[in-house]
């Protein structure tokens, strides 16, 4: 049996997050021009090694290195940003950053930048079909396809699709003249879905769905039986079929978050979508660009077009054009500065910086600062929306959703949501989600491995860090007590070197296993963390009870950042005077705890009538 062909277009599955490419990519460059495949006397892939090195000894490097060949996790990383341009090896094996590359390091307009990666994204590439020594792996006479252009046209079309669409319907599209198919067969697809039964009577009929697609993608390699994977040996047909069908999803994922990273995309709890912001800029794209595959058997020649960071130049990217783009975005700032100041009149009032000397190049970095400001405006405001009986109902309805896995990416939502508890609840000074947003203030993907999922500024000089999981039992013991335990302490270690805010930790999740409570119980009442400063507080929340507290602050108009505070000492110290035998009670001190600061306030609130 042979090696079948990849008959899909895809996109890199590691890094997850498209944000991480940035740092990972400045270690990278210190071995800009010098040779990938380098040697040591002793055989040993010098650059490769010591590249693997820097990512493991790395504060923001997730992946796992292997003792045995630690060289895989520096040749893993090397696949995306070489896909998007940002890096390349040439034909005498030295290791070249992009211009792109150079920008993305150097954080100049990088949403602008990754549009502009993928707009130019070809297959077949150097990478897929142009390398001699890859090149039996793609059927390079049948791809000619620009995938993120492709996916633009459908999505405009039918109005967003869901990672199942995206990975049966979009993914096998090698060449324009299959687009129109494609849309045709996924409102099909959606008319049929629709008369199924929801549960588990539809989720069976989207895997046949798939499975008959991929075996008419894969038809010609089965017919000569060529069913092997690269990485492993598949024995049978349907267990080749199952295997690419796992990979489409893989890489339908990966789609969602490193599309939606150009800023063009966004997405709702189930669907890619286009940016409603954005949606004037894809029409132009769509409209006004034209794009014809580029050579690719020479491998400098085709990175030198991919990458340039000023390819391709957007259809807005004129003077004239972007000073009426820089005067919408600042009448619609100016009316959000407005719409503020009525229902937040003690905040402080938004500043919006001055025009630049209105050369192309001020007006393009403008013009992409007034967006970044545009969006934390509306965040400001959607705490104030939040606030409300029905934008608490919004919330609760989003929970629910998470907890009955109705949406496609529970966890993801589960932070976001857990962000936007926390902006109905207000009076802090910043609140700084660890995981990315779009200019819709929609999620992008999870927060990174090593820090907190949120991080919260109180005026009363405390900050509140939040975790939040949808693990249970002992699963959730061993994945996220340790790491919530050092995000925290690494975290409290370094306001304690700057003379030291007071640090909370808060664990949220559906239910806590008992050795979860155990185990923040014992940090909390013995010095085991000397480097922090010793105890650590890390209060775990049921999410029922998270929620209750959230509606009670809603509802009442209560919450302070300084009442806050004392509920957080309180419950702190009802842990303290447990004995280490009896953290299990930790829980109900817990829930005693906020009724009682609940009633607090309901008693002032009747002394104020």
């Amino acid at each position: 049996m042979g090696t079948a062909k990849t008959r899909i277009w895809f996109i890199p599955t590691s890094p997850r997050s498209p944000g991480k490419i940035r740092n990972e990519l400045a270690l990278l460059s210190r071995f800009d021009n010098k040779g990938w495949w380098a040697r040591d006397a002793q055989g040993n892939l010098l650059h490769q090694l010591e590249y693997a090195r820097l990512l493991g000894e790395s504060d923001f490097y997730e992946g796992s290195i292997s003792e045995g060949y630690p060289e895989f996790a520096a040749r893993d990383r090397l696949r995306a940003p070489q896909m998007l341009g940002f890096v390349y090896i040439d034909e005498h094996s030295i290791l070249h950053i992009t211009p792109a590359g150079w920008d993305l390091i150097n954080e100049k307009r990088i949403e602008t930048l990754f549009l502009k990666q993928m707009l130019k994204l070809q297959f077949p590439s150097w990478q897929h079909g142009g390398n001699p020594r890859t090149h039996n792996r793609y059927p390079v006479k049948q791809m000619g396809v620009f995938p993120f252009i492709e996916t633009l046209r459908i999505v405009q079309d039918v109005g967003g699709v869901s990672k199942e669409e995206l990975a049966i319907f979009i993914l096998p599209i090698l060449s324009p003249d299959k687009t129109q198919k494609a849309i045709e067969r996924i409102s099909r697809f959606r008319k049929e879905k629709s008369s199924v039964a929801a549960g588990r009577e539809r989720a069976e009929f989207v895997d046949e769905v798939h499975r008959q697609t991929f075996y008419e993608v894969y038809k010609e390699d089965i017919e000569e039986g060529n069913i092997n994977t690269r990485e492993i040996a598949t024995h049978t047909v349907e267990e080749f079929v199952r295997k690419k069908m796992r990979n489409s999803r893989d890489y339908a994922d990966a789609c969602f978050r490193y599309f939606q990273y150009t800023g063009v995309f966004s997405r709702t709890e189930e669907r890619l979508i286009i940016s409603p912001i954005r949606a004037p800029h894809v029409k132009r794209i769509l409209d006004e660009l034209t794009f014809s595959l580029k050579p690719y058997d020479d491998v400098s020649n085709f990175y030198t077009e991919l990458g340039n960071p000023a390819l391709p130049v957007l259809p807005w990217e004129n003077t004239p054009d972007l000073k009426v783009e820089v005067a919408k975005m600042r009448s619609g700032i100016e009316e959000a500065i407005e719409e503020l100041k009525v229902k937040l009149p003690t905040i402080p009032t938004p500043v919006i910086k001055p025009e630049p000397v209105p050369t192309l190049d001020n007006l393009m970095e403008y013009s992409y600062e007034l967006r970044l400001q545009y969006r934390d405006t509306r965040a400001q405001l959607l705490s104030v929306d939040l606030a409300t009986p029905d934008g608490f109902q919004q919330i609760l309805d989003t929970y629910q959703r998470v907890i009955k896995k109705e949406i496609v990416e529970p966890p993801l939502f589960m932070e976001w949501n857990t962000w936007r508890a926390f902006l109905a609840l207000d009076y802090f000074k910043l609140l700084k989600p660890n995981f990315e947003l779009d200019d819709n203030l929609m999620p992008i993907s999870v927060a990174g491995g090593r820090k907190a999922d949120m991080e919260v500024y109180y005026y009363s000089d405390y900050v509140l860090l939040s975790e939040v999981t949808l693990s249970y039992g002992e699963r959730q013991y061993y994945t996220e007590a340790e790491p919530v335990t050092r995000h925290v302490a690494q975290f409290q270690a370094k306001e304690l070197a700057q003379g030291g805010r007071k640090v909370f930790g808060m664990f949220i999740a559906p239910r806590i296993h008992p050795n979860t409570i155990r185990h923040f119980h014992l940090h909390l009442k013995h010095d085991l963390t000397p480097e922090a400063g010793g105890r650590i507080t890390i209060i775990p929340l049921n999410l029922q009870d998270f929620i209750e507290f959230v509606r009670f602050c809603v509802i009442h108009r209560v919450f302070t950042d300084v009442s806050f505070r004392e509920l957080l000492e309180h419950i702190e110290g009802s842990g303290i005077a447990l004995a280490d035998n009896e953290a299990e009670k930790w829980k109900d001190k817990i829930s005693v705890s906020i009724s009682e600061w609940e009633n607090q306030c309901l008693k002032g609130l009747a002394k104020k009538k």
